[in-house]
């Protein structure tokens, strides 16, 4: 039997039981063992699609969600594929092949560059355990903190534990550390000054 006719089948199937009352047990499953909490946990080529998405928001911070994330994706070429199609169906979840990598981003953020078709951009409100931040890719618009005089270090992570956002623009500004403009969106700034001192770029020594 071939992959359309057992889909066909399976479809045929779960068709009654849906129009009653979506199975969810089966997606409830699948979230327990594919359902991820941190942007390591991703497969290699999870990972490499979120960072494409985020590299075309250079200066904001981009967050992977949905179904890759809750863990009821379905992808080509998974050695399960079939299972999380049969429990998708079942609780009435579109079919097909392989689910779309959503991401969430301010809704005031343009890209830059042309979203690929399969990243699809969350519009509505996500709650926050179920998005992850994608780390900030580095190009050659990213921020430079190598331009951060040392001196200035702890005065950055005082500010960025304080929630000084006024402080944060002014060091961004001064030493230029990024080409973009913080007006009112200061998401992306507390991000990259995060980041960096997450990573061990600012650091009081």
């Amino acid at each position: 039997m071939s992959a359309r006719e057992r889909r066909e089948r399976v479809m045929a199937q779960n068709a009654a039981l849906i129009e009653v009352k979506p199975d969810m047990s089966g997606v409830i499953e699948l979230r327990k063992q594919y359902g991820v909490n941190r942007y390591e946990d991703f497969p290699s080529e999870t990972k490499a699609k979120y960072l494409f998405i985020a590299a075309c928001f250079p200066g904001f911070r981009v967050y992977a969600c949905g179904s890759r994330v809750r863990g009821d994706y379905i992808h080509r070429g998974h050695p399960d594929s079939f299972e999380h199609f049969v429990a998708r169906s079942a609780a009435g979840m579109p079919d097909k092949e392989d689910s779309d990598y959503d991401f969430w981003v301010e809704p005031g953020a343009e890209p830059e560059f042309d979203l690929p078709s399969w990243a699809d951009r969350a519009r509505l409100r996500i709650p926050e355990k179920e998005k992850i931040a994608i780390p900030m890719p580095v190009t050659s618009q990213s921020w430079d903190f190598s331009r951060l005089p040392k001196q200035e270090h702890a005065t950055a992570m005082d500010a960025f534990n304080a929630g000084n956002i006024r402080m944060l623009l002014d060091l961004h500004d001064k030493y230029r550390l990024s080409p973009y403009t913080y007006c009112c969106d200061h998401n992306g700034l507390l991000a990259w000054f995060g980041d960096a001192i997450k990573n061990g770029d600012i650091k009081n020594d």
